[in-house]
């Protein structure tokens, strides 16, 4: 799928692959398919908005311990 993220307030710290995407407020990336990707706030908290097409499923979603 395709994931679009819009970064409504806060930074987030956006990890694809080896690197490390820092999106503050405003900023806009798109995640295309079949890149395993991670994300985490920086500082306090992060708002953010993700549209996935197509739609997010279970099935997407892979757990790495």
């Amino acid at each position: 799928m395709t994931q679009n993220y819009t970064i409504i307030s806060g930074e987030l710290e956006l990890h694809i692959g080896d690197k490390i995407i820092t999106l503050r407020a405003g900023d806009k990336y798109t995640v295309y398919p079949n890149n395993v990707h991670w994300a985490k706030s920086v500082g306090e908290e992060c708002w953010l908005e993700i549209y996935s097409r197509p739609g997010w499923t279970k099935e997407d979603h892979i757990l790495v311990e």
